[in-house]
């Protein structure tokens, strides 16, 4: 995996022959073993409850009473939260960036290449609806309460969604207010969507082939959800411990945010992190970390200009005219391109506009809203942005690899996401 960081802005890269490499394995194993995925995910979600205890000591622990070591426990623990949030997950990567193309051939072989986008996309639907529908769907019951019962459900929403509008730069305190003034502009997702999948499986007589494809992509969307509310929650916590490093060390709040486990795991003293604060603030400048076989590489100062440029360079060669990508929903729309790199720039979006990012995260979904289309750099068919799109019935076209690179704020573009292209109409 590649990150590449500057001035709060991410962006996560995974080498495309390391996941197909892992898709063939997974497949592999998938044959021999029907429930592989599912032990796999046992194994994940054994992860969660053991992190679930550690969240429920620190909501109970004072951390401005603790001695230095005990704080130092705390913030290994949580920064292992994070990665471990992920971890055996990332093969959920692997599965949404290709079972697709597996998918569609046995679907162009049995059905015909004209048929063969209208059905994955039928087929696509997640038998679960996402959290964030979920939040909402929860939200709008609340709205309809009568007034004298809607403070204490909201409370126990609050308590249940605390750590929604979490980003990977750390926690967003999220107050009973602020849940309650999205009360009147809270919608409902009805479940409509799955029960017309099971009908038309039944219609089209699916093959045996094409229908354990089918349930890996429902399976993985929904474990891709479930992995999310795990990390935001883990983001929340890693917040509480961060906190007090800050008030304990004077350390620049922004410094720490690049503060990585290969550092955590070579300090015995939280004092040390304080000494790195010089480095730290260089990478802030921009930095690049990768991944590979276990190692942890880093590209600072003039590396990581260096590297910057190779990337715009390699960019340079796409066809400016029309940018192509998987199909998340199908449709079509006509907007202004909006370029969304993180959070604080979601304001652009107007109604209407289409909604342009790396990868699309649920502290975008008043954006999203707004949006007549999503477009995205980075993600398969178990994505984020793919979900909510299919809940949202939006077009969305995903995967393009250059979409914020090649466009600009105000562009004209028409998304065909029924065949995965954007075209520029006017620069």
């Amino acid at each position: 995996m590649l990150f590449n960081y500057k001035k709060g802005y991410g962006e996560m890269h995974y080498f495309q022959d390391d996941l197909y490499r892992l898709w063939q394995i997974v497949k592999k194993k998938i044959k021999k073993d029907k429930h592989y995925l599912q032990n796999i995910k046992k194994k994940y979600d054994n992860n969660f409850q053991r992190y679930a205890a550690l969240f429920i000591t620190l909501d109970k622990t004072d951390l401005k009473k603790i001695s230095d070591k005990q704080l130092l426990y705390f913030l290994k623990k949580v920064m292992f939260a994070q990665t471990d949030s992920v971890g055996i997950g990332h093969v959920i990567e692997a599965i949404g960036q290709h079972v697709e193309g597996d998918l569609k051939v046995i679907l162009r072989k049995n059905y015909g290449a004209d048929k063969v986008n209208e059905y994955f996309i039928a087929l696509s639907v997640p038998s679960k609806l996402s959290f964030v529908a979920q939040e909402e769907n929860s939200l709008y019951k609340i709205a309809r309460l009568p007034k004298s019962k809607q403070a204490l459900a909201l409370k126990k929403h609050w308590h249940k969604y605390f750590w929604l509008q979490n980003n990977y730069r750390g926690p967003v305190d999220m107050t009973i207010d602020d849940f309650a003034k999205r009360l009147k502009e809270a919608s409902y997702t009805s479940g409509n969507s799955l029960l017309a999948k099971k009908k038309f499986i039944s219609k089209i007589k699916l093959s045996s082939e094409a229908k354990k494809l089918a349930d890996t992509i429902d399976f993985t969307t929904v474990w891709q959800d479930e992995r999310k509310i795990f990390t935001l929650m883990a983001i929340t916590y890693t917040g509480f411990v961060y906190k007090e490093l800050i008030r304990r060390l004077k350390i620049n709040p922004e410094a720490l945010l690049y503060f990585s486990i290969v550092d955590l795991k070579k300090i015995k003293d939280i004092k040390q992190i304080k000494k790195m604060e010089p480095e730290l603030k260089l990478r802030a400048k921009g930095s690049w970390f990768l991944w590979e076989r276990g190692r942890e590489w880093l590209a600072v100062g003039r590396d990581y200009e260096r590297l910057v440029k190779l990337v715009e360079h390699k960019s340079d060669g796409f066809d400016h005219k029309q940018i192509n990508g998987s199909i998340a929903n199908s449709g079509i729309a006509i907007g202004r391109a909006i370029i969304c790199k993180n959070i604080s720039q979601i304001h652009k979006v107007k109604q209407g506009d289409i909604l342009v990012s790396s990868m699309t995260r649920p502290e975008f979904m008043p954006a999203i809203k707004k949006a007549a289309a999503i477009v995205t750099d980075e993600g398969g068919i178990t994505c984020h942005a793919a979900i909510v799109a299919r809940e949202l019935g939006i077009p969305a076209v995903i995967g393009t690899k250059v979409a914020t690179k090649v466009l600009k704020d105000g562009m004209m573009v028409e998304v065909r996401a029924n065949h995965g292209l954007v075209k520029i109409l006017e620069k």
